[in-house]
């Protein structure tokens, strides 16, 4: 008796693109509507997350599932040098974040905020 085929991993990553692509489109469009029917007004319901904050988090679950599946067909160095590459670039964007913070908080240095009085009739 021999073993069933293995599934080919190009194969499953080209599924779960799809699935990204389609999940993404749906979030896209459910987004747009949201905002076309928006008025500004509390629903009915109050402010709780709808339903579809679970097919978000499928979706975000999906998006997960196939970076694991990049990850996994890489050789393990290339994994590491990829795993230091990303957390060079996250220390990078955390020391961007901090920098333009620290400008906010100062201000701009010399720059005088103009006043102006507006007459009330």
């Amino acid at each position: 008796m021999s073993d069933p085929p293995a599934r080919d991993p190009l194969e499953a990553l080209r599924a779960q693109l799809e699935a990204t692509e389609e999940a993404t489109a749906r979030l896209a469009r459910d987004t747009a509507e949201a905002r076309r029917t928006q008025s500004g007004r509390a629903p009915a319901g109050g402010w709780a997350l709808p339903d579809s904050g679970r097919e978000a988090t499928s979706e975000i679950e999906a998006l997960v599932r196939l970076f694991d599946s990049l990850r996994s067909m890489l050789p393990e160095d290339i994994q590491h040098q990829l795993s230091e590459l990303v957390r060079q670039l996250l220390l990078l964007l955390r020391s961007l974040i901090d920098w333009w913070l620290s400008r906010l908080d100062r201000g701009t240095p010399g720059r005088e905020v103009e006043v102006e009085d507006i007459p009330i009739s």
